[in-house]
């Protein structure tokens, strides 16, 4: 069940740092030394480092669950997977990406902690496939969102940077609760009531 949630929340916000990289970037960063074209590289590397979000999020699930059980073994040997596949990819990647083969070669080595965890992969598998198949219009409604916003408001200043990421996001967010209601996701009723409940509060 938790690394369902995870799945429900991790695949959503992939897609939302991929087509976002460059507006959020340039809204958080873009002051002081840190200026324009600084921003396209920067966005590269997020979304490079966001493909493996699912896998970081799912081994702090995963892992506490084995040694809870007293089999810190499996565990152990993820790690080592993913710093073997760290190495191997960051050697194969940066002769021909660069910074972002780093980016990547992490991303996908914290992947590999997922079979030395021995999930359970047909079950995951289709839902998570299910969970991309409901963030494939929160990614196209946040980009064009963002895109719209931005010939409209411009870039130049703080106030218009925010004014086109805040909408681009509930968008991402109103779609993706939308795709998730249509394909009965059950994971969308958790964190609704999650979020009720903090609410009351």
């Amino acid at each position: 069940t938790g690394l369902r949630l995870v799945a429900f929340l991790a695949i959503p916000s992939t897609v939302g740092l991929v087509v976002l990289g460059e507006p959020i970037v340039r809204l958080i960063y873009e002051r002081g030394g840190f200026v324009s074209t600084d921003t396209p590289a920067t966005a590269a590397a997020l979304a490079m480092y966001a493909v493996g979000l699912y896998a970081y999020s799912a081994v702090k699930v995963a892992a506490p669950a084995f040694y809870a059980l007293d089999h810190p073994r499996a565990p152990l040997v993820a790690s080592l997977s993913a710093v073997a596949v760290n190495l191997v990819l960051h050697i194969l990647l940066f002769e021909h990406l660069g910074f972002r083969g780093l980016a990547l070669g992490t991303a996908l080595g914290a992947g590999a902690t997922v079979p030395a965890l021995a999930f359970p992969f047909r079950a995951l598998g289709a839902h998570a496939g299910r969970v991309l198949l409901a963030a494939l219009p929160c990614g196209a409604g946040a980009y064009l969102t963002v895109r719209s916003m931005e010939a409209a408001l411009g870039t130049a200043s703080t106030l218009a940077r925010l004014g086109a990421v805040l909408p681009a996001v509930a968008a991402g967010v109103v779609l993706f609760c939308g795709a998730a209601a249509l394909l009965r996701l059950p994971e969308l009723g958790d964190v609704l009531s999650l979020v009720r409940g903090r609410l009351r509060r």
